[in-house]
């Protein structure tokens, strides 16, 4: 008799909880159709090191760049054939977007969409 009681509140604590509202997660709103298609190689990568390089300007202002150095482990889109991949913190552009550059750590694992940039000659 016990046994069929607690099969009983089990199952009505599993239907109970099966109708909460799903979680919001955080990649709900991305909108990537536009710079997959745009890029021309799409890795998944390991930030294998990072590393600060200081620039002196004028002999009085200083300013960083940051260095980094990606492991691939899948490419998506396009060929990559090189143990690494070497970005400085201009390439991923997080001035221009807002990205804080400081924020990527070594071990992490990103997704990175690449595309290159056709510079006129003049």
């Amino acid at each position: 008799m016990k046994t069929s009681s607690l099969v009983l509140l089990l199952t009505l604590s599993i239907a109970s909880t099966g109708s909460a509202a799903p979680r919001e997660e955080w990649y709900r709103g991305l909108d990537l159709e536009e710079a997959v298609g745009a890029s021309d190689l799409i890795l998944v990568a390991q930030v294998a090191k990072v590393s600060e390089v200081t620039i002196t300007r004028g002999g009085k202002g200083e300013s960083a760049m940051f260095q980094f150095a990606f492991k691939p482990l899948r490419s998506l889109k396009g060929l990559f054939a090189r143990p690494e991949l070497s970005l400085t913190s201009s390439d991923i552009g997080g001035w221009r977007f807002g990205e804080d550059v400081t924020r990527i750590r070594e071990g992490e694992i990103r997704l990175l969409l690449l595309h290159r940039e056709q510079r006129r000659m003049q």
